[in-house]
């Protein structure tokens, strides 16, 4: 009976200790801001491939999530069928606009938020293929953004979507497209044009 008595005003003390926080207040308020992962943009890759988009530019639309605190772009994956032999594509991300955009469409790429000028040479088949660029910054929540492509050769061919809607693009069912040059990024995003179909082209975030 001696162990029993005292075991109880031990257990009172521990439980005392975890409500006034020391470890169940974490817990009761969720976890810390920030933190997690994400993948945004096109995420399906059932329709096929295309090639002979040597200097074309594709923009795929992808939506961030809810985290107050904003994401940080931690690659930026394009699906590629074949890639032809040291062949290089290249990426970027681009912020949205609302107005003139072709077609009517609600939502366009707009300006370079970051770019990777240097570009990668593909090695995977039927997979997809990392760049990071840099100097990404902080990217907004509930945002939608541009993530953008391009291959420097007609061979490789990229992965194609589902023609119904686009994955987490708020109602899109087409990437933007427009002839130019490996590379480089037009600034504003001009004279674009609407395909059949979204491009699997798609980002790792992490919460901040």
């Amino acid at each position: 009976m001696r162990k029993l008595v005292l075991l109880i005003p031990l257990s009172l003390a521990l439980f005392c200790s975890l409500v006034q926080g020391q470890i169940l207040a974490p817990i009761l308020q969720g976890a810390p801001a920030g933190g997690g992962t994400m993948t945004c943009g096109q995420t399906d890759f059932s329709s096929g491939s295309q090639s002979n988009l040597a200097n074309y530019i594709l923009w795929t639309p992808c939506k961030t999530g809810a985290n107050g605190a904003g994401y940080t772009l931690t690659t930026l994956q394009v699906y590629y069928s074949t890639i032809g032999t040291s062949k290089q594509f290249y990426t970027a991300l681009y912020t949205d606009k609302t107005s003139s955009c072709p077609l009517s469409q609600g939502h366009c790429p707009n300006t370079p938020v970051c770019d990777d000028a240097t570009g990668v040479t593909l090695t995977l088949i039927n997979s997809l293929n990392t760049d990071t660029p840099t100097g990404c910054g902080t990217l907004s929540a509930n945002t939608i953004y541009w993530i953008e492509t391009v291959v420097n050769d007609a061979a490789p061919g990229v992965g194609k979507g589902t023609s119904t809607a686009c994955s987490n693009a708020v109602g899109f069912n087409s990437s933007y497209y427009v002839l130019g040059t490996a590379g480089t990024w037009p600034n504003p995003a001009t004279g674009l044009s609407t395909g059949a179909t979204c491009y699997t082209i798609q980002a790792l975030l992490t919460g901040n």
